[in-house]
């Protein structure tokens, strides 16, 4: 895999992100998308190669930053957070999460600027609460999927008191979704991120899609935990690429002259 390090200038300091060019022939250089795609908690960028190497197989153009305090940005903090009790430890993983919803969307202008015009925003477990908080923002990406996530930032971890935060998460803005296609992946016996909340989620969105239903899927494996057994795993991935290939096409070839 060609993948490198490419800085971009975000909120006035440069920012890190594992790059990767599409190995396509057909798509090389002529392209006008790519992915972004958000690793899970204490994972990096660098423990998504797999993938990199699936999507820029596909022809797509990946992007892959580090989550604040997580790869070579670890300074400690998730150590910390391990260590805290329930209520601070939930306030950690939001305030990363905020933080990098803001980094996505700067990264998403950037891009744009420099000529990625339609980008796709996929994120497992974390990743995908960012993902979809990247709905929040502008510009929105023009796919979001989320993997083994939530829509929802109540604590799930016993003792856990709310965050003030809480009211600001994906769950309560639902209009802010559609039209954008949203493929949700859950794992049906995850004990780390319940798939309860985005089955709910979905259902709350399907009015809000009735006018294209198709731009809404949520596809469920219903015999795995959140880390999925390894055929479901692939399965998933496989339903990620056939959704970013429906809804992010290759731009059609210029016409010479």
């Amino acid at each position: 895999m060609d993948e490198a390090r490419t800085r971009y200038l975000i909120d006035g300091r440069e920012l890190s992100v594992l790059e990767a060019p599409a190995r396509a022939d057909d798509q090389a250089g002529q392209d006008d998308r790519a992915i972004i795609l958000l690793h899970g908690l204490t994972a990096s960028a660098a423990t998504m190669k797999p993938q990199i190497e699936l999507l820029t197989g596909a022809g797509f153009v990946c992007l892959a930053p580090d989550a604040p305090h997580h790869g070579p940005r670890d300074d400690g903090f998730l150590a910390a957070m391990h260590e805290a009790p329930p209520t601070r430890a939930h306030a950690c993983l939001l305030d990363i999460v905020t933080a990098w919803i803001d980094e996505v969307a700067a990264l998403q202008r950037a891009l744009r600027a420099a000529g990625k015009r339609r980008l796709a925003v996929v994120g497992v477990s974390m990743g995908g609460h960012t993902a979809l908080g990247a709905m929040l923002r502008e510009p929105r990406p023009d796919v979001c999927v989320p993997l083994i996530s939530t829509p929802s930032w109540e604590p799930r971890r016993v003792g856990a008191a709310r965050d003030p935060r809480d009211v600001q998460a994906p769950v309560h803005f639902p209009e802010r979704f559609p039209p954008t296609p949203l493929l949700a992946i859950t794992a049906g016996r995850d004990s780390i991120v319940p798939p309860g909340p985005m089955r709910a989620f979905v259902a709350t969105l399907r009015p809000l899609y009735a006018a294209f239903p198709e731009r809404l899927h949520h596809r469920d494996f219903p015999e795995s935990d959140h880390v999925m057994r390894p055929e479901d795993w692939q399965a998933a991935w496989q339903e990620v690429l056939a959704w970013l290939a429906r809804w992010l096409p290759p731009a059609p070839p210029s016409r010479p002259g």
